[in-house]
């Protein structure tokens, strides 16, 4: 620090300009492992009585553009105020109508750390200064493709923070709705017009609104459907971050408030006929969600797969989920059978954990004939075989599920064996009726000529 302030010294005559310059570069980088107040006061002092007049020379803006950085860091944690943030304000203003783009991005990024503290300058006038700043180079769709890849990435960070933290601040109460729009634009443009990490950062931003609860329900709506058409791109990066949005879309809409009981101000018939119109909406995105399973790679897939079951339990009905599921299940146009035989499971655990155990009985009764039809018979055999599996009541049959799963598309003894088993097991001890132990029996009794298997389960149960 003492080495510093001889060679900061405003008026020193021992110090070149390119030492000046070097020496604030360090000291703005070592600022990020100070740990004293004392420090960042030295900071803020000596980068203050540096500051160059306006409209100076390229040296001066080549300098200005490290210290606007380390000037907001300092001023954001010394928490400044009165004519020191008046100075920090006025830099941040030179820096951000400099000629330098890397001078703006410098200031731009800069502001982030005054934002998040609340502290370090005029936040009225910085407000205002960055609005209208996003308004003419973020907002401008004529302008906005002419930028680099990490100026569009630090003005699109300020615009979300600006809204997600001061929306009840600021005079330009459509910044809101433009921002919404613009960054839904650029999203659905061509793959190759905007880069993978624009394409995130602007996703990403989005969801810390919806978060926030930040969004009028027109643009929160328009960011729900920006989700579902993304979630088919090709890329599975970017498909990954629309799936990630939808679902933030999906918890914070108010279909989470009527399914958790919040919204008991809303009259009994309107709001039954609010819950089937969400029902059959959440049925139709889970629907997108199993055609990402069918259509994308093994990777999105098994992503996919796993937040499936909780969105079922959480936003469909039980009837729809278990006919979506077992749908799903039988389609001879799945390339990914064991993903949906863990979706199943799963759902079938939540169901036993709500003690819905007439449900799962139920459904596995009506199942039995459709899943029996499969061909060829090794999947036949293999699906009854999760089937039973899943619905069991013992933990030591479901624990053979990660085992069965790696024997899809075999028919070994061993198969054989484990298909009685579990077979048996289901029909001992899930407490059927009459009339579904007659249901389970005929359809094995039905398919006989098909293997020998169903023979021979029909034999062990007859033994019992």
């Amino acid at each position: 620090q003492e080495l510093f302030s001889r060679w900061l010294e405003p008026k020193s005559e021992r110090a070149p300009p390119y030492l000046v310059l070097q020496a604030v570069r360090a000291s703005t980088m070592m600022s990020d492992v100070f740990v004293e107040m004392r420090h960042f006061k030295w900071l803020l002092k000596t980068f203050i009585n540096l500051l160059p007049a306006p409209n100076g020379s390229m040296e001066e803006e080549l300098l200005l553009q490290h210290l606007v950085v380390g000037l907001c860091r300092a001023a954001a944690v010394c928490h400044s105020d009165g004519s020191t943030a008046e100075r920090v304000t006025q830099a941040i203003e030179m820096s951000i109508h400099a000629s330098l783009v890397a001078t703006q991005v410098c200031a731009l990024q800069g502001c982030l750390y005054i934002l998040e503290a609340r502290y370090g300058a005029d936040l009225k006038q910085l407000l205002s200064l960055l609005t209208d700043y996003s308004n003419s180079h973020l907002l401008n769709k004529s302008s906005v493709g002419q930028y680099s890849q990490q100026h569009l990435l630090s003005m699109w960070a300020i615009s979300f923070v600006i809204v997600e933290r001061y929306s009840h601040e600021m005079k330009d109460a459509a910044f809101t709705s433009r921002l919404v729009q613009c960054a839904i634009s650029v999203v659905l443009e061509e793959e190759d017009s905007v880069s993978t990490a624009v394409h995130h950062c602007i996703l990403h931003g989005l969801q810390r609104l919806l978060l926030s609860f930040s969004l009028a329900k027109q643009d929160s709506s328009a960011v729900m459907q920006l989700a579902v058409k993304r979630l088919n791109m090709p890329n599975s990066q970017c498909a990954a971050s629309a799936l990630t949005l939808l679902l933030t879309c999906m918890y914070t809409g108010k279909d989470v408030d009527r399914m958790l009981g919040f919204s008991n101000d809303v009259p009994e018939l309107e709001e039954d006929v609010s819950m089937m119109e969400s029902a059959i909406v959440s049925l139709e995105k889970v629907t997108i969600l199993f055609d990402r399973i069918r259509k994308g790679f093994p990777l999105d897939a098994q992503v996919v797969a796993a937040v499936l079951p909780a969105l079922l339990e959480d936003f469909v009905v039980t009837a729809q989920a278990m006919n979506k599921m077992v749908g799903e299940f039988m389609s001879s146009h799945q390339p990914h059978p064991t993903l949906l035989a863990l979706i199943m499971a799963k759902v079938f655990d939540s169901l036993r954990q709500r003690n819905q155990l007439t449900d799962i009985r139920d459904w596995v009764i009506l199942s039995i004939g459709s899943f029996i039809q499969r061909k060829p018979v090794e999947v036949a055999v293999w699906s009854l075989s999760c089937l039973f599996i899943s619905a069991s009541s013992s933990v030591w049959i479901r624990s053979l599920l990660p085992y069965l799963l790696g024997r899809y598309g075999s028919l070994t003894i061993e198969d054989e064996e484990l298909f009685c088993l579990t077979a048996t097991d289901f029909f001992l001890s899930q407490s059927l009726l009459d009339d579904q132990k007659d249901i389970f029996l005929e359809a094995f009794h039905t398919h006989i000529p098909d293997t020998h298997i169903y023979a021979e389960l029909l034999k062990l149960i007859g033994k019992q």
